[in-house]
């Protein structure tokens, strides 16, 4: 009964992966000014960081099978979910061999800079990017291909249609998260999701490294452990819900050191989230009874430390 479930799953990943193309064929053109939304997730992206803190993604647009390549990876569009965010097209010009680049701008996103390849900016410019009117289309449709991908062969993959896409737009949309997942620790299940980066760059000058955690936390992540109780209600094999989060820091006393990044692994358990959201126990208690780690290292945060 297993191998047979398996074989099904492996099936409808593959029908996703045959459709995969449809989903480039959108309706954006690459005119200057316009509005546009990517499509291409950011850890696809080259990414560099200024002094300043700014991110600057950069992605080579080239052809392949199915569409197109992003930095050379033709599986781009199940690595992880789309940012579908609202950038500004502020530049289009030609570089020397004939290709187009593209820089889209926003007020507070990341940069993007792309090279799409020679006489192909028409073409290529729509698996990029789409258009107010596409967005929620193509985010249903990735959702349906990336739960086959994020939970076949898990616990979860036993969950209806509709509780995945409920597990995924959490992750996407409440949490800002760039993928998903599931684990076992400590022989419980729990779900995954990667936040990806802070996009700040922290003073290790004015902030170490139990301050920043604490930072972050107060700032985001206890609102996004406690919407974890909407998906979640009344699914009784998920024990908890792990974070994952990058946090860059450096000494800003010496501006030619570049930004190093702390991993922050968060395992709160679903019991302990109701308690918190119905405001039974203080945002202290609940940290204190999540398992915080830092770089590989059980901590302890105190949330009033910075």
């Amino acid at each position: 009964m297993k191998k047979s479930t398996n074989v099904i799953m492996l099936l409808l990943l593959f029908v996703c992966l045959v459709s995969l193309p449809l989903l480039g064929q959108g309706k954006a053109k690459a005119l200057k000014g316009s509005i546009v939304y990517l499509k291409i997730p950011y850890k696809c992206f080259q990414g560099k960081v200024s002094f300043w803190g700014n991110r600057v993604f950069k992605g080579t647009i080239r052809s392949s099978e199915n569409g197109i390549t992003v930095n050379n990876d033709a599986d781009w569009r199940l690595s992880a979910f789309p940012p579908l965010i609202e950038y500004k097209v502020k530049k289009i010009k030609a570089d020397q061999a004939g290709a187009s680049e593209v820089e889209l701008t926003s007020d507070i996103y990341p940069n993007v800079k792309l090279s799409i390849g020679r006489n192909k900016l028409d073409e290529y410019f729509p698996y990029v990017v789409a258009t107010k009117e596409e967005v929620d289309e193509y985010r249903k449709e990735t959702y349906r291909l990336l739960a086959a991908k994020f939970f076949d062969g898990t616990p979860i993959a036993v969950l209806s249609e509709e509780k995945k896409i409920a597990l995924c737009t959490f992750a996407h949309v409440t949490a800002s998260g760039t993928t998903m997942g599931s684990t076992i620790y400590k022989d419980n299940l729990y779900l995954v999701v990667d936040l990806g980066s802070d996009t700040n760059v922290y003073n290790e000058l004015r902030l170490n490294q139990a301050q920043r955690v604490s930072k972050v936390l107060n700032e985001r992540l206890l609102t996004i452990l406690k919407a974890f109780t909407i998906p979640i209600k009344d699914e009784l094999n998920i024990f908890g819900l792990k974070l994952e989060f990058l946090i860059p820091h450096r000494s800003f006393a010496d501006e030619n050191t570049e930004p190093v990044e702390d991993k922050l692994e968060i395992y709160a358990p679903i019991d302990l989230i109701l308690q918190f959201s119905e405001a039974d126990i203080t945002s202290q208690q609940f940290i204190d009874g999540c398992i915080v780690i830092v770089d590989g290292n059980r901590i302890s945060v105190p949330l009033a430390g910075y």
